[in-house]
């Protein structure tokens, strides 16, 4: 994903996949990514290799089996919603998943 804000500031996003577990919970920043990242979208943007002025990771849960959405209550009564699993679509989801989240709040 590539987010252009106003001439002159640009801000890089790639979502890039671990292949192993543990690099899943790595939240080093890694070189290697960062220049992949800043090369890809300096050639979509079509600009020059541009300063890089922070870096971020995070992290964003996905299943095998796909996303969780469902509805479950507890021993107690209480109703919870699960809604997880997403992955790097999350933001994509959202609007769809919180209309069913909603949908499933209603009805209980």
């Amino acid at each position: 994903m590539t987010y252009t804000p106003p001439p002159g500031l640009h801000r890089l996003n790639r979502t890039e996949y671990a292949n192993v577990i543990k690099d899943l919970l790595d939240l080093d920043i890694d070189p290697a990514v960062t220049s992949r990242i800043v090369a890809e979208c300096s050639r979509v943007l079509n600009i020059g290799n541009p300063v890089v002025l922070a870096g971020r990771v995070g992290l964003r849960p996905f299943r095998k089996s796909g996303v969780r959405l469902e509805g479950d209550r507890l021993n107690d009564g209480r109703t919870v919603i699960h809604n997880y699993g997403h992955g790097g679509a999350g933001f994509t989801l959202s609007w769809g998943c919180a209309r069913e989240v909603l949908q499933l709040a209603s009805s209980r």
